[in-house]
C-alpha cells in the first residue's frame, strides 16, 4: 500500500508512517521522532546529530522534513523534542560534523 504523504521536499516525505527518505529505503517511525541524545552536557535531538554524518543525504532537506514531521506527528511521539532543541541540535551538528568542517571530538577530549 502506498503511504499517505503530508509533506515532502526533494529527498524526504512526511508520511502516515513517519519520516521516509524518497531516494533510499530509510524510514523513521513517528514514535521515534523525539529520541534524544546527550552531548557535552546538553540534551539534543538524536536524529539531527545522527543524520548529519550520512553522506548520502542533503542535511538541510532532512532538517526541513524533520521539523514538519515533528509538527504533523505531534500526537504520535512524546513531544520531548522542541523547536528550540532542534535549533540547538542543528548548531551542534554543524559545529561537530566533518561535513561542515567541524571537529567531532570537540569538547570530548
Amino acid at each position: 500500500m502506498k503511504p499517505q504523504y503530508f509533506y515532502n521536499n526533494s529527498q524526504w516525505a512526511v508520511t502516515d508512517f513517519g519520516l521516509e527518505c524518497l531516494t533510499v529505503d530509510y524510514p523513521i517511525g513517528a514514535s521515534r521522532l523525539d529520541e534524544t541524545t546527550h552531548r557535552n552536557g546538553e540534551t539534543l535531538a538524536d536524529w539531527i546529530v545522527h543524520m548529519v554524518e550520512k553522506v548520502w543525504i542533503d542535511f538541510d532537506q532532512f532538517v526541513d522534513a524533520y521539523r514538519h514531521a515533528l509538527e504533523i506527528h505531534k500526537d504520535r511521539h512524546g513531544r520531548e523534542v522542541t523547536p528550540e532543541m532542534v535549533e540547538r541540535s542543528v548548531q551542534y551538528a554543524k559545529t561537530h560534523s566533518f561535513r561542515y568542517g567541524g571537529d567531532p571530538l570537540a569538547g570530548i577530549l
